[in-house]
C-alpha cells in the first residue's frame, strides 16, 4: 500500500510539474514574442528561466522612458566634456545620480520611490547649470541640447512623481 501511495504521489508530482513548465513556457512565449523559439526547444525550467533573463531583463527600470533618457544625458554629458576638471566631474557625477536614483526609485514603493525621484531631478538641474555655468566662463559646448534632454528628464520625473498607483 506504501509503495502504491508513493508511486501516486511521484505520478502527481510529474503531472504537475509538466503542467507548470507548460504554463511558464507559454508565458515565456508571449513576453518574449519571436525570441521564446529558442525558449520552446528546452528541456529543464532551469533552461527557461537562464534564457529568460538573457533576453528579457524583468527589471523595473527598464520599462521607464525617463531611464532610457537619462542614459542619453549620461552618454552626452560624456560625449562632450567640460574642459574645467572640477565641473567637469560634478556633472559627470550628477548625471550618473540622476540615472542611478531613477533605478533605485522603480524598485522601491511608497515615500521612498518619490525621494529618489525628487534626488534625480536635483541631479539633472545640476548637470544643465554646470554645462550653463561652463558656458558662462567661456566654453563652446552644446548648452541647448543638455538644456533640452535635462528637460525632458525633468518633466518625465515630475510626471512620475505626481502619478500615484493604483
Amino acid at each position: 500500500m506504501r509503495r502504491r501511495r508513493a508511486s501516486k504521489l511521484r505520478w502527481h508530482a510529474v503531472c504537475f510539474y509538466k503542467r507548470a513548465l507548460a504554463i511558464f513556457r507559454s508565458y515565456v512565449g508571449h513576453v518574449l514574442g519571436s525570441s521564446a523559439v529558442r525558449v520552446r526547444g528546452a528541456q529543464h525550467m532551469t533552461d527557461i528561466i537562464r534564457t529568460q533573463k538573457k533576453i528579457h531583463p524583468a527589471l523595473a527600470h527598464h520599462r521607464l522612458i525617463v531611464w532610457q533618457r537619462a542614459v542619453e544625458l549620461v552618454k552626452l554629458v560624456q560625449r562632450y566634456p567640460i574642459a574645467d576638471a572640477e565641473l567637469r566631474g560634478q556633472a559627470n557625477r550628477a548625471a550618473r545620480s540622476a540615472g542611478l536614483n531613477i533605478v533605485e526609485g522603480a524598485a522601491v514603493r511608497g515615500a521612498a520611490k518619490e525621494r529618489h525621484f525628487v534626488i534625480a531631478q536635483g541631479s539633472v538641474t545640476e548637470v544643465v547649470g554646470a554645462y550653463e555655468l561652463a558656458e558662462a566662463l567661456g566654453e563652446v559646448l552644446p548648452v541647448a541640447e543638455v538644456q533640452h534632454r535635462g528637460a525632458e528628464v525633468a518633466a518625465m520625473l515630475f510626471g512620475l512623481m505626481r502619478r500615484r498607483p493604483p
